[in-house]
């Protein structure tokens, strides 16, 4: 660091620390490195310590104005570890956190806004609290600390019902993301501020860092438009495994208890890797697997917990739920040995709790289920879970008879049902959806003079002028038989010509059955037929209900009619 004006010159040195700024953002597994790195740098050139600082304020400004939450958080932390390499002297980065906290507690503050700046300071603790506590500023940092439990503790969360994964408290507590780290900072300040996890290599350059003088921080001050800025949302820390849920030998480590600020820390870095490589799966699986390399701590169960809370998270997950489950397939093939089982346990824990699930995350994690098994060989114990089969007989609508029946359903999507029948136990025959097939209602031969009959003749004629490729107005001027009325006579306020609207959709939707890429194209090519015969909003509803009565027996095509009717704009 000594010779970096002279190797490189006075032009490249921003380009140098605005590099280091940029790296303890991207990796922030190596945050204590790159303040390590600053704080060697400090000690051969002050002025350039100085400078690097104001890069950093000017960094942190810009990442508030782009609301990059995240990177302003890691940045913060960097500010927070630069203190311990004796860079930026303590009272000043107290005072940095003090306008934060003091921001958040200005009335009227909008509470997503209020808790993302008291998460900010409180994120930061486990990275600089031991030096608090053995430096002159532990008073001031007491403080800190006082004002931070109070306004915390101040909080209403009345939407806690709306983001909890179940709504019983049994076996684990499940604890909203402030309180949880709030928790585990106060069993991490009774223990002296002492973690597990944290890597301190300027540790090694004790000696050198303590003989370079430290820089106060300018006066930051927060923009004063916050208000209108989109802050993240709050979340339940998701909970499914506790110290005895590990297997009790000797070479297998413990698990920290939820409390344990170990689990926060380890649970920030699994998050840290999939917020900077999630567009690449393979990266992203084998940094994971970095990190499992480096701890003592049974990571395999952590990771399954981080991956399944993120899927799992309400209102939505933070990314698309098949990111969710490619990550766990290629973890599940790179650590063959250690990820399965814990897998398959963190599975059985889920199912045992579903009757007190959120309905919609049961929906979403049959359908993370149903993709995990149909990407190894639809293999499961299929004998834990006999209980439906006489659950079903009993009580149908029981929530684990209910969820089988919807995994077996979303595996059609995903199979051919010839080979479901073949993979699933002969026992469970009972819980199988039905084989897919179509309600063709004009297929048979109807009564004379009956309007069914006509129905039928029309449909054949439709089909006519379909393959005599005729355009729109000769398609319906061959419906002109049927009466424009609705089919029953009713007294409707919006009047539509049901019959004709029922020949055109069963004929439409016999013409593209034969797969997904059929559909869309007859979609797409009858398109102003369609929206011919519906003129309003009551023949939309009757559309639907002919679709749903057509694909009956095949969920998946029905879904898919639904889906791209909505994108040619033909139901609302």
């Amino acid at each position: 660091s000594s010779g970096i004006n002279a190797e490189y010159g006075a032009t490249k040195k921003d380009f140098i620390l605005n590099s280091l700024i940029s790296n303890a953002i991207e990796q922030p597994e190596k945050i204590t490195i790159y303040s390590t790195l600053v704080g060697l740098l400090n000690v051969k050139m002050f002025s350039t310590g100085g400078e690097f600082l104001m890069l950093v304020l000017e960094k942190l400004s810009s990442l508030i104005d782009d609301a990059e939450w995240r990177n302003v958080q890691l940045l913060l932390r960097f500010l927070a570890d630069l203190v311990n390499c004796n860079v930026v002297m303590g009272s000043s980065l107290l005072t940095l956190f003090t306008t934060f906290i003091s921001t958040a507690s200005v009335p009227g503050v909008k509470p997503s806004m209020r808790d993302f700046l008291l998460y900010s300071v409180l994120q930061c603790l486990p990275w600089i609290g031991l030096h608090f506590h053995d430096s002159k500023d532990d008073p001031e940092f007491d403080r800190l600390l006082d004002m931070l439990e109070m306004k915390i503790e101040q909080r209403e969360k009345d939407y806690m019902p709306a983001i909890r994964v179940w709504s019983s408290d049994n076996p684990l507590p499940q604890i909203e993301y402030m309180d949880s780290l709030w928790l585990q900072i106060k069993n991490m300040r009774n223990n002296n501020w002492a973690d597990n996890w944290i890597v301190r290599p300027y540790l090694g350059f004790e000696s050198k860092l303590e003989s370079s003088l430290q820089h106060p921080l300018p006066q930051f001050e927060l923009p004063p438009d916050l208000e209108h800025t989109q802050f993240p949302l709050p979340y339940v820390v998701f909970r499914i495994f506790d110290t005895q849920d590990v297997p009790n030998r000797p070479e297998v480590p413990k698990l920290p208890r939820f409390n344990s600020i170990d689990r926060f820390l380890v649970e920030d870095a699994i998050m840290n890797v999939i917020d900077s490589r999630n567009l690449t799966k393979k990266e992203c699986a084998e940094s994971l697997l970095r990190i499992m390399g480096r701890s003592s701590m049974p990571l395999n169960y952590m990771l399954v917990e981080v991956l399944f809370g993120g899927l799992l998270e309400l209102p939505m997950p933070r990314y698309p739920e098949l990111f969710y489950g490619s990550i766990l397939i290629q973890l599940c093939q790179l650590m063959a040995d250690h990820l399965p089982q814990v897998l398959a346990q963190a599975v059985a824990y889920v199912y045992e709790r579903l009757d007190s699930m959120n309905t919609v995350l049961v929906d979403r994690f049959g359908s993370w289920f149903a993709y995990f098994l149909s990407n190894f060989k639809y293999h499961w114990t299929w004998s834990e879970w006999e209980e439906c089969i006489k659950l079903n007989k009993s009580d149908p609508n029981h929530p684990k008879p209910k969820f089988l029946k919807e995994v077996f359903l979303k595996l059609l999507w995903l199979t051919f049902y010839e080979k479901l029948t073949d993979v699933i136990p002969e026992e469970f025959s009972t819980l199988l959806p039905p084989k897919p097939g179509f309600n063709h209602k004009f297929a048979e031969p109807a009564p004379d003079n009956s309007l069914l009959n006509m129905q039928t003749k029309c449909g054949k004629a439709l089909i006519e002028s379909i393959k005599n490729k005729e355009g729109v107005e000769m398609m319906v001027a061959s419906l002109d038989p049927l009466p424009d009325g609705s089919i029953d006579g009713r007294d409707m306020d919006s009047q539509f010509p049901e019959a004709k609207l029922e020949v055109v959709i069963q004929t439409i939707l016999r013409v593209g059955c034969k797969s997904i890429s059929h559909l869309s194209v007859s979609l797409n090519r009858f398109r102003d037929l369609l929206i011919k015969v519906m003129p309003n909003q009551d023949a939309k509803v009757c559309c639907l209900r002919i679709t749903f009565l057509f694909f009956e027996t095949n969920h998946q095509l029905m879904c898919i009619m639904i889906e791209k009717s909505l994108n040619f704009q033909l139901i609302e």
